[in-house]
């Protein structure tokens, strides 16, 4: 099979009289192997790592803050035990996200100023 995952970006700015708009054509993507890990995840405010599930090759990583005053920084850690992440990312209150992850990476995140539930799905490369 080929395209089994479909990735949509539509991003518009307006603000006063300022506006962008970036709404590329639908990007199908190959997938190598079923699977994806999607719970719902309740991060703390220190730093921890991106569960992963049973996935053996990360692809795309998607969801969602669903917290209503909370963010949640993003970032990658060597993976030594208390090694500090390198933040690439935040994920503001309310806010989606979707991006292709580099297989291996040791993905980590935190919370701001309390623990914040975030939706999110991990699929297959």
């Amino acid at each position: 099979m080929a395209n089994e995952i479909s990735v949509l970006i539509n991003f518009t700015v307006t603000n006063g009289n300022f506006s962008d708009v970036f709404q590329p054509a639908t990007q199908t993507i190959n997938q190598a192997a079923q699977g994806f890990h999607g719970p719902m995840v309740t991060v703390g405010t220190t730093q921890e790592y991106i569960p992963t599930g049973d996935i053996g090759t990360m692809g795309w990583f998607c969801g969602r803050n669903l917290d209503a005053a909370n963010f949640v920084t993003v970032g990658v850690s060597t993976g030594s035990t208390g090694s500090a992440m390198t933040a690439y990312g935040r994920i503001e209150a309310g806010e989606s996200f979707a991006y292709r992850v580099e297989p291996g990476a040791n993905l980590a995140w935190k919370a701001d100023t309390s623990a914040v539930k975030v939706q999110m799905k991990l699929h297959e490369d």
